[in-house]
């Protein structure tokens, strides 16, 4: 099984918008967008994502099988931080390290950004991905009770951080 990741391109559109979608069909409960709200973006729309996000996909023997999204902050006092999200494994490729590969990716991207610290929001019951990111050195800082509501049901988010410059300061994790 041959395994690359590599950074997406406006060209690459389709490929973020294959992805995505089916990431949004298999898994609804883990984005904050739908399969609704995302199915009927024309091409422009796709392409206009890149504007503000770095995304990265992981293909396994030419397939896509994986997604991971960058999006540096904004406004200057917060140009050192980044977020994470979207990220998604299809099911055929889980359990096989792409999670970590695509994390890694997306580090060593933020690190040559000059980012000094990425967070992520990751749901309290998806304790695969939770143990992928503590195994990428992120800790648990906070927690969101009702973060999201679907499926009749709301679901508690954790928020989790890394630091790339090896700053430590155990003072404001959470438990």
């Amino acid at each position: 099984m041959a395994i690359m990741v590599r950074q997406l391109l406006p060209v690459d559109w389709s490929v973020l918008r294959t992805i995505r979608l089916e990431a949004l069909a298999i898994s609804p409960d883990g984005f904050g967008s739908t399969y609704e709200e995302e199915k009927d973006r024309t091409e422009a729309e796709w392409r206009h994502v890149f504007e503000r996000e770095s995304i990265f996909a992981a293909f396994v023997d030419g397939c896509v099988g994986g997604i991971i999204a960058l999006m540096p902050h904004q406004q200057q006092k917060y140009y050192h931080r980044g977020t994470i999200f979207s990220v998604y494994v299809s099911p055929t490729y889980r359990c096989q390290g792409i999670g970590g590969r695509l994390l890694d990716a997306v580090m060593l991207h933020a690190k040559s950004m000059g980012l000094l610290q990425i967070q992520l929001g990751v749901r309290c019951d998806n304790e695969a991905a939770i143990a992928c990111y503590t195994k990428k050195g992120f800790v648990k800082i906070g927690h969101t009770p009702r973060s999201s509501f679907t499926n009749g049901a709301f679901h508690d988010e954790q928020t989790m951080m890394v630091f790339l410059d090896g700053f430590v300061s155990k003072s404001f994790y959470a438990p």
